[in-house]
């Protein structure tokens, strides 16, 4: 069978697939998840989550170094972006797609990559915004964005790695669920019973489905390597998160009034934005890329 038969068949083998294995394991994951939920107590959202250790104002600006930390949020966007339309123009332009037909776009990773970007650059806008006057009213403008380039990135990888028509398929009803998640929360936190669950539920069952995804299924154009040092830098940001006042008092303990775990943990997240948009410049066109695993 020639080279090309090869890429033709595996192509529509990925817009096609049959079920495994893979796919019920994820998809079981979900689904205990969801059972595990569902019967636990609403989940408020505590006043405390707003009392950050960092409320300096500089130049004006008020919680500034946790507010200026998420400018990285708005280069990544402009990087990933600029990486997704240089590589769509190369597409237009050569018949061969770049270096192989397995390694050329489809409209649905064009489509959800660009989401993803725009969500990273909305998340710039809604953390700033959020951090500028912490509350509750504003926090929803913070999660939001975040939840959907989060789910946004499911669809992206479901695409990439399991089936381009079943990420199509999927990534409306996956955004809806995610807008929903966080709108359910703020209308019951309005109505004086805030519940968080659906909204820790989409966010606990997109990370855990991109974990699952990126190492069980093999790569087409996004290399498996970066994917997982991004995540790496997510899971800092998770861990900075939880450290804020932890290491703003062990700086202030040594005279230094420098950052927060908060601050710190905007920079780690942004740097895996960046170490996405990296991965979308860096192996597509590659020859062969879409018959490696990753790397």
């Amino acid at each position: 069978m020639s080279t090309t038969s090869v890429q033709r068949t595996s192509a529509f083998a990925r817009a096609f697939p049959r079920w495994d294995a893979r796919a019920g394991w994820i998809l079981g994951l979900v689904a205990l998840g969801a059972l595990a939920m569902a019967p636990m107590p609403r989940l408020a959202q505590p006043a405390s989550f707003h009392d950050f250790a960092d409320r300096r104002a500089l130049l004006g600006v008020p919680n500034c170094m946790d507010v200026v930390s998420n400018a990285p949020f708005a280069l990544a966007s402009a990087l990933g972006l600029s990486f997704l339309a240089r590589r769509a123009r190369e597409q237009r332009m050569s018949v061969g797609g770049g270096g192989g037909a397995g390694a050329r776009l489809m409209p649905i990773d064009l489509i959800a990559l660009t989401l993803v970007f725009l969500g990273i650059g909305f998340t710039c806008a809604g953390s700033s915004y959020y951090h500028l006057l912490p509350c509750n009213e504003r926090l929803y403008w913070d999660r939001l964005p975040m939840v959907l380039t989060f789910v946004g990135l499911l669809v992206v990888l479901i695409a990439e790695r399991v089936s381009p028509k079943t990420a199509a398929w999927l990534m409306a009803p996956l955004l809806l669920a995610a807008f929903a998640s966080v709108t359910h929360w703020r209308v019951t936190e309005a109505a004086g019973r805030g519940d968080l669950r659906a909204y820790f539920f989409v966010e606990g069952a997109a990370l855990v489905s991109v974990l699952l995804i990126v190492a069980l299924y093999p790569a087409r154009y996004l290399p498996t390597r970066k994917l997982m040092i991004g995540l790496a830098c997510y899971g800092l940001a998770v861990l900075f998160e939880q450290l804020d006042r932890p290491v703003w008092n062990l700086l202030s303990s040594l005279g230094v009034e420098l950052v927060s775990g908060h601050t710190i943990k905007h920079l780690w997240a942004s740097a895996g934005a960046l170490v996405l948009a990296l991965a979308v410049r860096g192996r597509m066109g590659a020859p062969g890329s879409h018959q490696r695993r990753g790397g």
